[in-house]
């Protein structure tokens, strides 16, 4: 169908975008100072306003490949069937060509950091996790990638069972929503996230390039990066 009416059309886009954002709750400002509310390493949070979590990977000289900060909205948050999430950032400094990326971080039951079962859900598309995001899995027991399961989509692993039980991936319990930065080919570097937005279960990305153009809204750290992250350091 074309549509002609262009007033039509970007009420309609708008109205898209209003369902996303009615079912979403976005973390900012002095969240990220609040202990109780958000995790971080490598992270430091920035009074001001608004405040913002300022990640910084210098890297550990006994360790070359520590180079990962991360800030995250600690849970429960819902099960990963349920969920999507993005986050935006600014003044990003790297010394190789990593982009910050989103990741869930999911576990069975309400508990994290105890026992098996649990995983990093990390998108491959940059800031942005949502249904049609190619991720790779990282299990947090055996600290590597899922075999199989790496550049596939959020949807394709949903309703796969896990190595450690009959549980789903998409059963798992967020308990945390992340945003990273750094990886193996970074040596240092720095970013500041702004905000971390989680929301209801998106199965394809809206028009964010077509939205911004027709609206004004210039969401510039929206754009989706296809890129591959190997290895996360932290899960607190």
């Amino acid at each position: 169908m074309k549509i002609k009416n262009r007033a039509l059309l970007i009420g309609l886009i708008a109205v898209g975008l209003l369902s996303w954002s009615a079912s979403a709750t976005t973390y900012s400002d002095t969240d990220f100072g609040n202990i109780s509310v958000m995790a971080s390493y490598n992270g430091t949070y920035v009074p001001g306003s608004p405040g913002y979590e300022h990640l910084a990977y210098p890297g550990d000289p006994t360790d070359p490949t520590d180079v990962d900060a991360v800030v995250g909205v600690k849970g429960p948050l819902g099960t990963l069937n349920s969920l999507s999430m993005s986050f935006t950032y600014a003044n990003l400094t790297s010394s190789g060509s990593d982009v910050p990326f989103a990741a869930f971080g999911v576990s069975l039951g309400s508990t994290w950091n105890a026992g098996d079962n649990q995983f990093d859900i990390i998108s491959d598309n940059g800031n942005q996790l949502y249904g049609y995001s190619l991720v790779h899995v990282w299990d947090l027991t055996t600290g590597a990638d899922v075999a199989g399961l790496s550049g596939v989509t959020l949807n394709s692993i949903l309703n796969l069972a896990n190595p450690y039980s009959s549980a789903t991936y998409g059963s798992l319990e967020a308990m945390r929503a992340y945003a990273y930065v750094g990886d193996e080919g970074a040596l240092s570097g720095s970013v500041d996230i702004n905000s971390i937005t989680v929301g209801s279960y998106v199965a394809s990305a809206p028009d964010v390039a077509s939205t911004a153009l027709l609206l004004g809204l210039g969401f510039s750290t929206l754009v989706v990066f296809g890129f591959r992250q190997n290895r996360v350091t932290m899960a607190k």
